[in-house]
């Protein structure tokens, strides 16, 4: 239901209405819950890019190369 749009006003009253008119509520409360989450992830996400810090080569490594250029 959701990735279709919104849904079209209801043509008659009653409780169908009010169905999907509290339907059409939790939409956009859901949608906005959403998009805060996907902003904030996407902020963490640029800030450890921006924060990255690059490790030692540890002497392990090193072997491994070693022995891969020998073999």
């Amino acid at each position: 239901m959701h990735d279709h749009g919104p849904l079209p006003q209801p043509k008659e009253g009653g409780i169908f209405s009010q169905i999907i008119g509290l339907v059409n509520e939790a939409k956009k409360a859901s949608d906005l819950y959403l998009t805060e989450v996907i902003e904030k992830e996407k902020a963490l996400i640029e800030k450890s890019k921006n924060s990255t810090i690059i490790p030692k080569k540890s002497e392990n490594n090193g072997q491994q190369r070693q022995k891969r250029q020998k073999g």
